[in-house]
């Protein structure tokens, strides 16, 4: 009899999962050890017994769709080799994270709950990520930000037929605040403010 927990992963699959009030894990079938934890949302782990431990060690990978499939089952090889050899799983470094998937994390796990989380959900879509997606979180300065706030301040705020449009001051002071969230979101994540191991 197959085992109903145990599924070769694919997108379609991953987006067919329904938020659970109950965690539910489900096995990769293409590759033992890897899993997701299916809750509020889909959940990479990997799942490996160290040799000469007796207690199963569990590493989170990431949120599915921020973390891809294909870079899931990438770094689950990586850290599945690394603790087999008696090494720490390697973590992703701040250092490499972009701004566009720290703030697909961000969108992923802190809006959800937030009445307005559609709107603000858009609103780093729009505003943010096609300007800072592609930077480094520890390459983006004040005066990007200064850029970007005083660019979208200077848009116009409305058409000449009257219909409003993403510009304007009204609009900078909403980006301003999702802003200044999410990098106190990254500073407690740690995904800023460390230039090295330790924060001052």
């Amino acid at each position: 009899m197959p085992d109903v927990n145990k599924v070769a992963f694919t997108d379609r699959f991953l987006q067919a999962r329904k938020p659970s009030s109950t965690r539910t894990v489900i096995w990769d079938a293409v590759l033992p050890g890897l899993c997701v934890r299916v809750g509020r949302h889909p959940v990479f782990y990997i799942a490996k017994r160290p040799p000469g431990s007796s207690r199963t060690l569990w590493v989170k990978l990431g949120i599915y769709p921020v973390m891809p499939l294909a870079e899931a089952r990438a770094r689950a090889r990586e850290a599945l080799g690394a603790l087999l050899e008696g090494k720490p799983a390697p973590k992703l470094s701040a250092a490499v994270m972009t701004f566009a998937v720290a703030a697909e994390r961000y969108i992923a796990e802190c809006l959800p709950d937030k009445r307005t989380a559609v709107e603000k959900a858009a609103l780093i879509r729009r505003e943010l990520i096609p300007v800072l997606g592609a930077m480094p979180l520890t390459a983006i300065q004040h005066e990007h930000l200064v850029d970007l706030l005083q660019s979208i301040s200077a848009r116009p705020e409305r058409r000449s037929s009257g219909r409003r449009m993403s510009g304007g001051p009204h609009c900078m002071r909403k980006v301003h605040v999702e802003v200044a969230m999410f990098f106190r979101w990254a500073a407690f994540h740690r995904l800023v403010g460390c230039r090295t191991t330790r924060c001052p």
